[in-house]
């Protein structure tokens, strides 16, 4: 506020007005008793000047912007001369009702133009209120205490939450605060929500009255209907069962972590011994196991490396200690529980070694991406200032990277090498992780401690949900977005053509399934997540109610990769149990927009700046203009993905997603009865197929996989029997679905389509012994080349293709031109290389097959093809629809590519079909 009115100062209110009236004379127009004969405006100055000069509660402060640079000056209310002093009595206007504590001298009401007059009312003494006002209070000074505040942050707010001269009385927590926190003298705990299960419950609640033993416990219901649910009978949570803790430890990822931090410790205590040996130890440790992580990244000269430091010493030490496997497994024999034994057998083991200093070699070098991004950011983003200005974006961006190469040179807590390479998933650190997705802030806001950057770590597929364009992050007192993605560093961030069918949910590559593509496909580049940079968009404030949380569509498809497993019967069902499943999550963008056909996320492929869907269309132009003329390439829609590999039971052709649901969270619950297993220790995912059928994938979201799907088909008719009785009596005795049978706070998306008594029709029939009858090798297609260097063209061969897959044949090539040794080429419609296995599809057009001339020479070709050593197999279009048909060719073509167990399998236990396609 400004005492005048003044047109070079835009931030300020003015108080007097020479042409109209400011509020402030109206309020002084009604509220002086002689209006008359006073002079206003004159005694507006002299109230200016006693708040100022002889009070001191006025004072001038700078306006800032986002750059913190000073815009302007205005006048402000000095927060610390404010007083709160305890009234009995309130004024309230008989005309818009409003509350004062004082009766102004006129008995005018001072709302501005309102014309009403003020009415005295006395405290109601019965009121709660009112009584609590008359005890000793103290202001609540909140906190936030979240995994989003960084630790050392995090420990200075405990402190002064518990310090009895601390400023914080109040802490706003996730479950950071509900174990491993000891505040004696904490009287209350309100829970925003109705936790997951009874004893994320009483370990909330039993925060509070630990000292007294008295305490007031608040949980609020929502009207979600988990909190619905409990609302009408509290005993649900109360009296709900308690299971005790448990960890599989058949996780090869986990079991590695150990073995690698296993090896650390060894080589530590023999690099204090005497010998050559001993110092070369030392030597590799010094060179591979720096204290800091900044002798990663510069050298001895204190400059930057050009490149990842070369782990090859620590495989060569490897090699000279042939004892060490043997030490490790005494070790873990003596350690390591014997139901897990096979986990740490010397070949294992020493399988793990050997690929110590390749695990190694991915977090360094991932280390060294992120700095290089930041060095070549910062570098090109000094280049475009030096030309002239720069957007704000850029500004923040130019920040961030100094701020990040500053933080990671530095050696502190932060930068202490076993602490990160636990963090990336090398050592044991805190969960099972393999790396994540950061999301970088430059600044946020911790009253205690001001401002501070700060960073978020997600695992992948929770990033794809919110680390995207559009949708807030809320963190140290302030909300964020996504404004840039880390691009340049890696080829893995290289962008991928993917066709995308909205409407059915169905996904797929370009390169593989092209005829897939049915009528409202299309397609679109995807850019694998990354890290990234978040700018601050407001400081979260009283007013804001609610927590945005931008609704996104995602899809998913299982990639062709695997570990291996095998083929099981399950009454009429098909079930594949396969290990290190690849999968991959496809987030499209905004669900409302995706429902529009406006797919993908507004990013620039070049230096990674995005924009929010909704903003305004002139501010995405200029967006695209903006970057089209700093970066050369005109943004476009992007859509993200995320890969992941997990262990998981396929369900094949499922009729619909309801049947799905339905079978998942079934079998979920059943398990949970059984075995000693949480809800979401096993997910379900459904797959939409071409063919308008679905696969269901029951899955181990732990990477490395638990061990827990093992079990699953080791108990399986008793995990069916829990399950049957539990959807058939239900405790509730429900309609549908409730709490005490199939819904969960997990599965909230899916409660409209869960219902107890389809499921216990679909369940029924797995009532059987799991009948393995096949055994799937491993496939690797995605590093090893072997994937389709070509599309199928039509219906006919995308259904070949399909039906190869589904039974596990490995990969081979479509369309690919072959030449006789006469010179004359070939397409087969699929070809397996390495056998010399050629598969043609006959009868698909009538005008091709129907000539003679045609016919003759496709036979000639085929019969030189068979001269140089090629198996042809002619298989007719029309045969795909018959499962007879179908079940010989699959057999013929196991046999040629010399895979007689296919053939067998096959032959025992017939074929999947592929159901018509619409082109």
């Amino acid at each position: 506020m400004d005492k005048h009115s003044t047109k070079t100062n835009k931030f300020a209110t003015g108080l007097i007005s020479a042409r109209g009236t400011t509020a402030v004379q109206a309020l002084m127009k009604r509220v002086v008793p002689d209006r008359e004969s006073t002079d206003i405006d004159g005694l507006i100055e002299e109230l200016w000047d006693l708040l100022k000069d002889a009070l001191g509660l006025i004072r001038k402060v700078g306006i800032q912007n986002t750059r913190e640079v000073v815009i302007g000056e205005a006048w402000q209310v000095v927060h610390d001369r404010i007083l709160v002093e305890r009234f009995n009595r309130r004024e309230r206007c008989t005309t818009c009702q409003r509350v004062t504590t004082r009766k102004c001298p006129t008995g005018a009401c001072v709302r501005y133009r309102c014309p009403g007059s003020t009415v005295t009312e006395q405290a109601d003494r019965e009121n709660y209120n009112v009584w609590l006002l008359g005890r000793p209070f103290t202001m609540v000074s909140a906190e936030e205490h979240t995994a989003q505040v960084p630790g050392d942050t995090r420990s200075y707010i405990e402190q002064e939450f518990k310090s009895k001269q601390g400023r914080t009385n109040c802490l706003v927590a996730t479950p950071t605060l509900e174990m491993g926190v000891n505040i004696g003298a904490l009287d209350m705990t309100l829970m925003r929500n109705v936790p997951p299960l009874a004893s994320n419950y009483w370990q909330r609640a039993g925060r509070a009255g630990r000292e007294q033993r008295m305490a007031v416990i608040v949980t609020y219901c929502r009207r979600s209907l988990h909190d619905r649910y409990f609302f009408a009978d509290p005993l649900r949570i109360l009296d709900g069962v308690i299971a005790a803790p448990s960890f599989n430890l058949k996780n090869p990822l986990m079991v590695a972590k150990h073995v690698r931090s296993a090896v650390l410790s060894i080589l530590l205590l023999k690099s204090r011994q005497d010998g050559e040996v001993s110092q070369r130890i030392r030597l590799v440790l010094k060179q591979l196991f720096p204290h800091f992580i900044r002798d990663y990244l510069l050298d001895s000269e204190n400059q930057f490396r050009n490149a990842p430091i070369d782990t090859n010493s620590l495989h060569t030490l490897m090699r000279e200690l042939p004892e060490l496997p043997g030490e490790l497994v005494a070790l873990f024999a003596n350690n390591w529980p014997p139901e897990a034994a096979e986990m740490v057998t010397e070949q294992a083991v020493r399988g793990i070694i050997d690929g110590m200093s390749m695990d190694l070699t991915v977090v360094l070098t991932r280390l060294h991406n992120r700095l290089t991004w930041a060095r070549n950011t910062r570098k090109e983003l000094h280049r475009k200032k030096d030309d002239g200005l720069i957007e704000r974006e850029d500004e923040q961006l130019l920040w961030r990277c100094d701020d990040y190469i500053k933080s990671i040179v530095r050696r502190d807590a932060a930068t202490y090498t076993l602490s990160v390479l636990g963090v990336e998933g090398f050592l044991p650190g805190y969960g099972v992780n393999d790396g994540g997705v950061i999301a970088s802030a430059r600044r946020g806001f911790a009253r205690s401690v001001g401002k501070r950057a700060f960073d978020l770590n997600r695992g992948n597929v929770v990033a794809l949900r919110e680390f995207v364009p559009g949708n807030r992050l809320y963190a140290n007192n302030g909300s964020f977005y996504v404004s840039r993605y880390h691009l340049g560093t890696d080829e893995s961030t290289h962008l991928r053509t993917l066709y995308v069918n909205a409407e059915k949910h169905y996904v797929a590559e370009k390169n593989a399934d092209t005829s897939y593509g049915q009528t409202g496909s299309e397609e679109i580049d995807t850019l694998p997540l990354t890290d990234s940079d978040l700018t601050l968009s407001s400081r979260i404030t009283d007013e804001e109610l609610l927590r945005f949380a931008m609704p996104v569509s995602i899809l998913g498809r299982l990639r062709r990769t695997n570990k291996g497993g095998k083929g099981i019967k399950i009454g009429d069902r098909e079930v594949s149990y396969l290990r290190g499943q690849g999968i991959e999550l496809v987030n499209l963008g905004e669900a409302g927009r995706v429902k529009r056909g406006e797919i993908g996320h507004w990013i620039c492929s070049v230096c990674g700046a995005a924009k929010t869907p909704y903003a305004v269309d002139a501010e995405i132009n200029h967006f695209l203009k903006t970057h089209t003329e700093s970066c050369g390439k005109e943004p476009k829609r992007l859509a993200l993905t995320v890969k992941a590999e997990v262990d998981c039971l396929q369900f094949h052709q499922l009729e619909d997603e309801a049947t799905a649901i339905n079978i998942g969270e079934s079998l979920i619950v059943g398990a949970v009865r059984i075995l000693d297993m949480g809800t979401g220790d096993l997910e379900s995912l459904v797959i939409h197929r071409p063919d308008e059928t679905v696969d269901l994938l029951i899955f181990d979201p732990m990477p490395g996989g638990s061990g827990l799907l093992d079990q699953m088909l080791q108990r399986w008719q008793e995990i069916i029997r829990a399950t049957m009785e539990l959807l058939h009596e239900c405790p509730q005795g429900c309609e549908q679905a409730c709490y005490a049978c199939l819904l969960s706070f997990r599965n909230q998306f899916h409660h409209s389509r869960l219902n107890r008594h389809k499921a216990l029709e679909l369940i029924a029939p797995l009532q059987c012994t799991p009948n393995v009858y096949r055994q799937i090798e491993e496939l690797d297609e995605e590093t090893s080349g072997a994937a389709s260097r070509s599309s199928p063209t039509n219906n006919p061969e995308a259904r070949l293709l399909r039906l190869l897959r589904d039974h596990h044949f490995p990969e081979g090539q479509c369309q690919v031109e072959i030449k006789t040794t006469a010179g004359l080429p070939t397409r087969p419609d699929w070809l397996h290389e390495s056998t010399k296995v050629a598969v043609y599809l006959d009868g698909m057009s009538r005008h091709l097959h129907g000539d003679e001339k045609t016919a003759q020479r496709d036979q000639l070709i085929r019969q030189m093809l068979e001269l140089d050593g090629y198996t042809i197999l002619v298989v007719q279009s029309r045969d795909l629809s018959d499962p007879q048909a179908v079940r010989m060719h699959l057999r013929n073509i196991a046999r040629a590519i010399r895979r007689s167990d296919l053939a067998a399998m096959i032959e025992e236990a017939g074929v999947i079909m592929t159901s018509e396609l619409n082109v």
